[in-house]
């Protein structure tokens, strides 16, 4: 079996959580500084999984491990040699990772591609500029994904070098459209990303690797699980929240990106405190995907006195919380809460909350961090299960 690697996004730790929920049991080896994960799997498999994440960059086959970049090269080159299309032009792009640190080694690889273009008469064209590695609508335009065509990639990890082919790269367009294309957006309550939220549904895949038949987001603000969830064809959501005004705002992108369901808008939304149990529906077969209440949204490094503040309001609120969905029955959680970022160190309070979350009766292994550089406000991603 051949392996697979994919190229991880800014939160590579959990770029890789998603991924092996897929395959659960698969060996896999993850660099993390170089964003990078290779994999036991068919990449046959690894394909047709990819435009279910949200956290992976491209995706493909590995062609060659090494410790020599005279091996990669020479790879490289038989690699093109081999599969170039007859008779006509072909096209490469070519990545290398870490760009910063391995750039020197553009004009290098291109000039020993040209030699052996000219040697074995094959009509190529590098499609990089500037030496620079490609992003990926440059891959798109390109048609470096079509038959006769490549994107190749050198990761150069700790262990050794990968040279990797391209077979799949991120939609960017579409989560773009269901981010800024969204009739309602409201920047004052924290928006959930539709990748991070695509990244929570698939931490909650059981231990086949199957998505959740249904899913109900308890805080649905303008409604990012949710769809999501629909994009990922899970038929059966339901979305609450304590706000008439972001009830509205999930009912208003919902209904514009899936008109279909405009007319079930009453039973998919309602109005519902998240600290309460509910208990009007038979639930327990929904597997509760949401980011929880933020608290204040900081636009500067907090203080010890103001985490404090914040910690006393929203522990208490979270304990009730997962008290509710142990009384309705509910057996996982995909819980975002808040973390900060303070002056010298960052401000957290889930392991508080995982303590109590045990005497409540849910169990869950380490938050896995989400955080943008610019953030002062990040996410702790928690996912519970019943005990």
């Amino acid at each position: 079996m051949k392996k697979s690697f994919f190229h991880l996004g800014s939160t590579p730790r959990l770029s890789m959580e998603e991924i092996i929920r897929f395959f659960p049991g698969a060996d896999y080896s993850f660099h993390s500084f170089e964003h990078f994960l290779a994999i036991e799997a068919e990449l046959e498999a690894t394909q047709a999984i990819f435009p279910f994440l949200g956290g992976s960059i491209r995706s493909g086959e590995i062609l060659l491990q090494s410790k020599e970049m005279d091996e990669i090269e020479s790879a490289l080159v038989e690699f093109v040699k081999s599969h170039a299309s007859d008779g006509k032009k072909t096209r490469v792009g070519i990545n290398i990772f870490p760009e910063q640190k391995y750039h020197s080694l553009f004009p290098t690889l291109f000039r020993v591609l040209k030699n052996a273009s000219q040697e074995f008469e094959i009509s190529l064209r590098i499609v990089n500029r500037k030496g620079q590695n490609l992003d990926t609508s440059t891959t798109q335009k390109e048609g470096l994904l079509q038959e006769g065509h490549h994107e190749f990639s050198i990761f150069a990890c700790k262990s050794a070098l990968f040279l990797t082919k391209t077979f799949s790269i991120q939609n960017i367009e579409s989560f773009a459209k269901r981010d800024f294309g969204k009739p309602v957006r409201d920047m004052g309550v924290g928006m959930l990303p539709p990748k991070l939220a695509r990244m929570m549904i698939n931490l909650s895949r059981d231990k086949q690797g199957n998505v959740p038949l249904a899913v109900w987001d308890t805080f649905c603000g303008t409604g990012s699980v949710l769809l999501e969830a629909l994009d990922m064809g899970i038929a059966q959501i339901m979305g609450s929240d304590i706000s008439k005004k972001m009830l509205d705002a999930s009912q208003k992108n919902i209904s514009f990106f899936c008109p279909h369901l405009q007319n079930h808008m009453h039973t998919l939304l309602f109005p519902h405190d998240a600290t309460k149990s509910f208990t009007n529906r038979n639930i327990g077969n929904f597997t509760v995907v949401c980011e929880g209440f933020l608290g204040r949204i900081f636009s500067h490094s907090i203080s010890d006195a103001e985490f404090f503040e914040q910690k006393d309001v929203l522990l208490p609120f979270y304990e009730n919380f997962l008290r509710s969905r142990k009384e309705e029955g509910i057996q996982k959680i995909v819980l975002a809460i808040p973390f900060w970022k303070g002056k010298e160190k960052e401000y957290s309070f889930s392991q508080k909350l995982l303590e109590t979350a045990k005497k409540i009766g849910y169990d869950a292994p380490a938050p896995i961090l989400y955080r943008r550089p610019q953030q002062f406000v990040g996410r702790e991603i928690l996912v519970f299960q019943s005990i």
